[in-house]
């Protein structure tokens, strides 16, 4: 039976051999990946943008639908007039505030991915028309929405003093 440093000392040792990883390719780019690079073409740019744009549209669909169902047949929002809060407020009027609340912050959630989409699609086709200078370009084109979009925090839910 071997320790446990044996059997690390053993896995690192094969580990350090020459292991190298080869991107196969139809039309021979990089002959096998001996160039000691990879390259993309502006096909598989293009299409990570139209799919990226897809789903722009099926976010704006939504967000067309959820607009749509919040108001009545006749164009009427009860939610402007009906009071929620105080002594006037109408029967139930605590599930329409609740429903107002998951309105809107699906209304802004769905505009963040939204805006998300735009921002997102026109770097791929940057990069697919070569307009960076380098991959560190396109590095920190990405990164830089890491800064603009973070992650929204859970919403509903909370108390709210409720």
């Amino acid at each position: 039976m071997t320790t446990f440093e044996q059997e690390w000392a053993r896995l690192k040792a094969g580990a350090s051999t020459d292991v190298s990883t080869r991107l196969a390719s139809a039309d021979g780019w990089g002959n096998g990946g001996d160039s000691g690079g990879l390259r993309s073409d502006k096909k598989a740019w293009t299409a990570a943008a139209s799919g990226v744009g897809t789903l722009k549209e099926i976010v704006k669909t939504a967000l067309t639908e959820l607009e749509r169902a919040q108001k009545s047949p006749g164009g009427f929002d009860p939610l402007a007039v009906i009071p929620v809060m105080g002594p006037t407020a109408a029967p139930g009027s605590q599930c329409i505030a609740a429903q107002r609340e998951v309105y809107t912050s699906w209304k802004r959630y769905l505009d963040d991915v939204s805006s998300r989409c735009d921002a997102i699609k026109g770097r791929l086709e940057k990069a697919g028309e070569d307009h960076y200078k380098n991959d560190k370009a396109v590095e920190g084109a990405f990164d830089e929405l890491e800064k603009r979009y973070k992650d929204t925090p859970q919403v509903g839910g909370q108390s709210r003093g409720r």
